[in-house]
Formats: structure tokens, C-alpha cells, sequence
């Protein structure tokens, strides 16, 4: 037998007891009622998706910003824009990871091949490449899509001659363009 004074005791440490009814589980409630917190029950999958499309252009933000801070390093390096593959006046992939690991989804970026090139990132969903027309070598935009998410693409500049940069994230209504962007 528990006393009252047992009750408080014991809500005080773990809380009170609950039943399926308390957390929410209601074994009659259709898609068409609210839960707890007044969300309708028919729009869960489509936020479960919008998070999930959040989550992965989080991750290619991320890898766009590191992307611009190792441009960066690159040409303090080198002191120039020029690749160490003899491939032109712009670094290339390969010439990145020789700075900071830029990931694809087969391993470290290891070629001479152009920023121009599409790379796949790990998570096989978004593709970065440079985007602009690469006719200023002091200036470099890229961008991260995903072809099933068109809108959630992450777009950033670096401007290597005034030492701006930007990073821009579409949303669920509307994709980033690069007038978006305010690196000059």
C-alpha cells in the first residue's frame, strides 16, 4: 500500500505515473484529429520529410564552408590561384585536398580535375561545383543541389580580392540564385 505521502515522494524523483492516454497515444484518434500540441496528425510525414532535406543541406552548407576556407588557405599557401597540377589558372579539385580533405562520395578528391567538374558529396545526395564562369580568378561561387530537392540548395562566394564571402541556403519555397549571394 502507498501513502500519500509515498505518492509525493516518489513524484518528486521520477514523476508521476503516466498512462498510454497521458503521452498521447489515443487508440481511437483517426489522422484527422489533433495530437497533444494541436499538430494535425495528416501533415507529419511532409514535416518529417522538411527536416530530413534540412538535415542533408545542413551538411552540404557545412561542406561548402570549408570549402571556401580552404580556397583560401590554398592561395595563402601557394600564393597564387594558379593549380599545382599544371591545369590552369584555377586550382582543381585535387589541389584542395591537398590542403583540407574535400570528401566525395569515393573518397578524398585526388585528380586534377576542374572546380568546374560536379563532385558527388558522401551522403550521395548533393553534387558542388563551381559555378560561376570562372573568367575572374580572384572570384569563386559554388554551388551544393540535390536533384530531389531543387529548392534546398546551398550556394556560397568567396571574392579572393576584397576577402568577402557568403553562404546562402534555399528553403522549402524558393532555391538560391547567385544574385542571392553578396560577395563584390
Amino acid at each position: 500500500m502507498v501513502t500519500a505521502h509515498g505518492d509525493a515522494i516518489r513524484n518528486a524523483f521520477i514523476g508521476p505515473i503516466q498512462t498510454r492516454q497521458s503521452r498521447g497515444f489515443h487508440p481511437h484518434r483517426s489522422a484527422d484529429h489533433r495530437d497533444d500540441r494541436g499538430h494535425s496528425q495528416r501533415h507529419r510525414p511532409a514535416q518529417l520529410l522538411q527536416s530530413v532535406q534540412r538535415t542533408r543541406q545542413s551538411e552540404a552548407a557545412a561542406a561548402l564552408a570549408q570549402l571556401q576556407n580552404t580556397l583560401v588557405a590554398y592561395v595563402d599557401e601557394n600564393n597564387t590561384t594558379a593549380s599545382g597540377c599544371g591545369a590552369g589558372t584555377a586550382p582543381t579539385w585535387g589541389d584542395l585536398n591537398g590542403i583540407a580533405a574535400v570528401m566525395t562520395d569515393s573518397g578524398p578528391a585526388s585528380d586534377c580535375t576542374s572546380l568546374n567538374t560536379a563532385i558527388t558529396m558522401p551522403n550521395g545526395r548533393y553534387t558542388i561545383t563551381r559555378t560561376d564562369n570562372g573568367s575572374d580568378d580572384d572570384y569563386y561561387e559554388f554551388t551544393a543541389a540535390d536533384s530531389s530537392a531543387a529548392n534546398f540548395n546551398v550556394m556560397a562566394c568567396v571574392d579572393l580580392s576584397n576577402g568577402a564571402s557568403d553562404l546562402e541556403q534555399g528553403s522549402s519555397s524558393a532555391a538560391i540564385t547567385a544574385s542571392d549571394l553578396d560577395c563584390r
